[in-house]
């Protein structure tokens, strides 16, 4: 299926000089279809589950939105314990997954062309083995890395549904915890613009969009609008996310370039539920809120 090639493709970026055939790992698709707010009940409900077995050794996951929704569950586990993952993915699949409208999050940025999801989408479990030449190498030098992304998203979704939290009101706050953990003092505003930057690199909307998020930012800033959280809200979001943000900054702390940062913000972005234009229009209100207060 196509969806597979992309999902691998994606989470093989990048590559490892170590020539040795890797121990391969697994990756299990799953598909919520038509469920409202399904990939994130599988995030909060189903991943826990199966993650924190002990005989899983390492884990991530990705969640996709285009063309149709799917979480791409990547395992580093024994052969003989992927039946029953599978299994057990199927099972809860069948008996946890309902309707939840208050975890379909509706879209930050409105894109022109964006169009109906479609009439029918997959539901249920795909499960492949990516072994040495499709390119295990390359994923195993960066699971720790994935794996950490995924924590953060996964505390993130899990007070979405505990406490309500509002995606688009914490967003920035997300990005302004990362930052703050692995940039100089100071730099988060230029670090934030860049990550923009990066990330509408190859939009051929690049300019508009810029422009759009820049005279968004200068609105919200003009009507006194706090893109950060505050007060007990800003207290709540620092004590439940400040382990899981800590081990995420520990993993990146080499890799302070604003590509590496750019790459994984898209990624934690992508795995709370926003697209890689949103995460960029995200970074561009952090960069404005940041200089606000320079």
């Amino acid at each position: 299926m196509m969806i597979v090639c992309e999902v691998a493709e994606d989470m093989h970026a990048s590559q490892s000089n170590i020539h040795a055939p890797a121990a391969p790992l697994d990756l299990v698709l799953l598909y919520p279809g038509a469920v409202e707010g399904g990939a994130d009940q599988i995030i909060v409900d189903l991943l826990p589950q199966v993650v924190r077995r002990p005989d899983v050794a390492a884990w991530a996951f990705e969640r996709t939105v285009e063309p149709v929704p799917v979480v791409a569950l990547l395992l580093d586990a024994p052969a003989d314990a992927l039946s029953d993952i599978v299994d057990t993915c199927e099972e809860l699949l069948s008996s946890q997954l309902r309707d939840e409208p208050a975890l379909a999050m509706q879209p930050l940025v409105e894109m022109p062309g964006r169009g109906g999801r479609q009439a029918e989408m997959p539901w249920g479990v795909r499960h492949s083995r990516i072994d040495g030449m499709a390119g295990a190498e390359g994923i195993r030098a960066r699971i720790h890395l994935e794996q950490a992304i995924s924590t953060v998203a996964m505390d993130v979704l899990d007070n979405v549904r505990s406490r309500c939290w509002d995606r688009k009101s914490i967003a920035p706050s997300l990005l302004a915890g990362l930052l703050g953990r692995v940039c100089q003092r100071g730099d988060s505003a230029s670090v934030a613009y860049s990550i923009m930057q990066h990330l509408l690199g190859a939009d051929p909307s690049a300019e508009q969009l810029t422009r759009q998020f820049r005279m968004n930012a200068h609105k919200l800033a003009k009507a006194q609008v706090p893109v950060l959280l505050q007060g007990a809200a800003m207290a709540e979001f620092v004590t439940e996310t400040r382990p899981s943000l800590d081990a995420l900054a520990g993993a990146v702390r080499d890799q302070g370039e604003a590509t590496q940062l750019a790459m994984v913000w898209q990624r934690l972005a992508a795995a709370v539920g926003f697209t890689s234009v949103e995460a960029a229009y995200i970074a561009c209100l952090l960069s404005s809120a940041e200089q606000g207060q320079a």
